[in-house]
């Protein structure tokens, strides 16, 4: 069989991650995105958001 190889999704996906990298790149240094939003963001949980309530919670 000799099917032509199509190379649509890898490419897409490559897109997908150089969109996603200048975007990140972009909100970050202009500080759009807030620090208090932690939902998908790298790094940040839902372990983290509890602290930071708790200890707001703690301090008022």
């Amino acid at each position: 069989s000799y099917r032509p190889i199509s190379l649509l999704s890898s490419l897409s996906k490559l897109f997908e991650k150089v969109i996603y990298s200048r975007l990140l790149d972009f909100t970050n240094d202009n500080n759009i995105i807030l620090n208090e939003q932690f939902g998908f963001r790298k790094g940040h949980n839902t372990a983290h958001q509890l602290t930071r309530v708790t200890k707001i919670i703690k301090q008022n």
